[in-house]
């Protein structure tokens, strides 16, 4: 009897302790004692790291329901073409370009006479034909454009679209009326330093060689510039004299940036003139490889996935923000994609201009065409964040105002759109 009350006593004093977690080794020191004496297994007291008792057989145990909060995960942001901060998403999710894990290559589903597609076709292989150069700078240009333009062929061999017109509208140097808002003196100072820059000339103009403030007139030159004459101002800028009575020409390098001038001794002008002759063969080869018999529609197309498949989008490059950057380096800003398409339809003979806007909030430049029935917004920059011919990508591409400003595109300066509407391969 008397051992059942220390037994009795033992396991209360053992419940007790249980209630103190700071308690546990006595508890378990009891508990042993216990054990070992009176042969005796005493219930568990739920603490520590015991695993739960199996049921016993013939019993069903409906665990509770419970909600569990997923661990965090940390995501790497996808990268996407912006102005000069990070590009920003459309504010409608797009349709994943990537086929499900059990295709290999999509299937082209499209309708007896081929387009509309339904699914992204396969798009071929295209490899251009060996050819003699007549010049060492047209050897270099197909080393460097070349990869880009078999894409691009490849590419407009499938999406071409008959149903659009080959109508055309030609090249206006200055469709956004840049020259339009300068006066006749600033005009003609305009004219006289881009002929100057292609001669690579250096000049200095006075205020009495001008006729007046000849600084204050070139500061109004700055948007024609760099919008008219891209090419240019990929390797040439001016600069005031220290008196601010006087500007002259500075000639820098494409392959860097303003501050690599040959007046600074950082690079020789015949490294300029080469890179500077590199970008024009390079322009001069894209529209020569482009396949005929397109319409207006596929050569803007033809130009547009050439820019896409050569560059990528970054602010790293000190000339991202050129169309150097853009056909050449590779690596650009919207500014690079959009002045290197005005380049190309300019050596095409399209119609091309600018629009400016703030999707989402941020500063963003694209371009403008126009087709027989109206004129439409190009945006190449955030085209280059989708698949090359999928539907994703044609959701940037000649597109009316009302669906950019749909998706964000707020403009705020440049040419407005006039089209109502035109299919692209996925529409009826």
């Amino acid at each position: 009897m008397r051992k059942y009350r220390y037994l009795c006593a033992a396991t209360a004093l053992t419940l007790i302790l249980a209630l103190c977690s700071s308690c546990q080794a006595v508890m378990e020191s009891i508990r042993d004692a216990i054990e070992s004496e009176w042969s005796i297994e005493l219930p568990s007291s739920g603490t520590g790291t015991e695993t739960a008792d199996t049921p016993s057989a013939g019993m069903t145990e409906t665990p509770a329901e419970t909600t569990e909060t997923p661990a965090e995960t940390t995501e790497t942001p996808t990268e996407t073409p912006w102005f000069t901060q990070t590009p920003p998403q459309p504010s409608t999710p797009s349709t994943p370009d990537t086929p499900t894990p059990t295709e290999t290559t999509p299937t082209p589903t499209p309708t007896p006479d081929g387009i509309p597609y339904k699914t992204t076709p396969e798009i071929p292989v295209y490899t251009m034909p060996r050819e003699t150069f007549k010049s060492e700078i047209e050897r270099e240009a197909s080393e460097v454009i070349d990869g880009a333009i078999c894409q691009a062929i490849a590419l407009v061999s499938v999406m071409k679209d008959d149903r659009h017109s080959t109508a055309s509208y030609p090249f206006e140097e200055d469709a956004n009326g840049y020259l339009d808002g300068l006066d006749s003196e600033q005009v003609g100072l305009f004219r006289d330093l881009v002929a100057r820059a292609k001669k690579f000339e250096d000049f200095t103009i006075t205020n009495k060689e001008y006729g007046g403030d000849v600084v204050v007139a070139s500061l109004d030159l700055s948007r024609a510039l760099s919008h008219c004459a891209p090419d240019v101002s990929a390797y040439f800028t001016i600069h005031p004299t220290s008196s601010f009575s006087a500007i002259y020409g500075v000639y820098f390098d494409p392959e860097a940036d303003a501050n690599v001038t040959v007046k600074n001794g950082d690079v020789t002008i015949d490294r300029v003139k080469h890179d500077a002759a590199l970008l024009d063969a390079v322009i001069r080869r894209i529209v020569k490889k482009m396949p005929e018999g397109l319409s207006t529609y596929d050569k803007y197309y033809y130009l547009a996935s050439v820019i896409c498949a050569k560059n990528t989008y970054s602010a790293e490059p000190d000339n991202c923000y050129s169309a150097y950057g853009a056909l050449i380096t590779g690596a650009s800003v919207c500014e690079g994609y959009t002045t290197a398409f005005y380049l190309l339809c300019r050596e095409a003979g399209l119609w091309c201009a600018y629009r400016a806007g703030l999707p989402n909030g941020e500063g963003h430049i694209w371009n403008m065409v126009k087709l027989e029935d109206g004129i439409y917004n190009v945006d190449v920059t955030w085209c280059d964040a989708r698949t090359p011919g999928s539907k994703n990508w044609y959701a940037y591409f000649v597109k009316t105002d009302a669906q950019f400003v749909k998706d964000g595109h707020a403009a705020y300066d440049g040419v407005k759109g006039t089209g109502k509407g035109t299919a692209n391969p996925y529409e009826a």
